[in-house]
């Protein structure tokens, strides 16, 4: 309830690369905000920095850019994520999706 309710979510390395909090957040339109060493570019439809998440390098950075990003600019971005998660991870189009990626 608090990630749904939250602008941006925080995703940090796990015991991989991997890290799938930004799954978790993309699915409730929240930003994912990823920092180095967090993989973001293994899904058959490439997250875009900028369009479905912002990259912070250290925390002067993550405070820049929840401090400079408009309202207007999270909003696409949170519809951009919803629009990603439907297409590409919900049970009702992953299958389709997946198949048509192995099959072009």
């Amino acid at each position: 309830n608090k990630l749904q309710k939250s602008k941006y979510g925080l995703c940090l390395r796990g015991y991989g690369a991997k890290c799938h909090r930004e799954i978790e957040l993309m699915a409730l339109g929240t930003v994912p905000i990823v920092v180095e060493g967090v993989n973001t570019d293994s899904f058959m439809e490439p997250l875009i920095e900028g369009k479905h998440f912002f990259r912070a390098e250290s925390p002067k950075k993550l405070t820049s850019i929840i401090k400079n990003t408009s309202s207007e600019k999270w909003k696409k971005m949170s519809k951009n994520c919803v629009d990603w998660y439907i297409r590409n991870i919900h049970s009702k189009n992953a299958w389709s999706t997946m198949l048509s990626h192995i099959l072009t």
